[in-house]
């Protein structure tokens, strides 16, 4: 699960950067790149919930 958590963040980061880098002319670019990381913060904190739960109920 911790592969998964590894590829999911990575992932994240590649879609920020380039959609940053291809929307960085818009006038809504702080709306996005805000959207963007709130996004990926939400998943990956989710994500580690989830793990954290699995981990605990397998005693």
């Amino acid at each position: 699960m911790k592969r998964f958590s590894i590829i999911n963040a990575l992932i994240w980061a590649a879609v920020i950067l380039l959609v940053s880098f291809f929307a960085k002319d818009l006038p809504e670019y702080k709306y996005i790149f805000g959207g963007l990381v709130f996004a990926a913060g939400l998943q990956v904190s989710l994500l580690n919930d989830l793990i954290q739960k699995e981990k605990t109920s397998r005693c």
